[in-house]
């Protein structure tokens, strides 16, 4: 792990993202029933002519499902988010320098850097030979 910024913002995200979630599926729910409810009313009713969609609620019914859907890509994107407070090296190494300190905010634009690392897991080793010894070297 190369740094890691303070949780404590995304993971309230997250409780608020996941409170909105269940306020849409319980709007949904309740948009499904009142749905139901109105095609039994219409039945009942006995009419001759097809129920029009707004009498049947199936706008309200489809912006309920829009709402749920938005809330839970929402939920996904502040776990996401709280998933990157932790800024983990992709290979195993040592950081060569560092560009922030305890307590700096750091930007998060493309290419900014904030720290330089190297690979610990193979290195590059120059050695002059001459002609002689290099042809006891294997060179596939």
């Amino acid at each position: 792990m190369l740094f890691k910024i303070d949780p404590i913002d995304y993971t309230v995200a997250v409780a608020a993202r996941t409170a909105e979630l269940a306020q849409a599926n319980l709007n949904l729910a309740q948009e499904e029933a009142l749905a139901a409810q109105a095609a039994a009313d219409w039945q009942a009713i006995g009419a001759e002519q097809a129920a029009s969609a707004l009498t049947l609620r199936q706008p309200q019914l489809a912006q309920a499902q829009a709402r749920v859907a938005s809330a839970q890509a929402l939920l996904q994107r502040a776990q996401r988010d709280l998933q990157r407070t932790e800024v983990k090296a992709p290979f195993d190494g040592r950081v060569l320098t560092q560009n922030a300190d305890l307590g700096q905010y750091v930007s998060a634009t493309p290419g900014s850097s904030v720290a330089r690392i190297y690979a610990t897991d193979f290195a590059e080793v120059r050695l002059p030979l001459s002609q002689r010894e290099a042809d006891y070297l294997d060179d596939p």
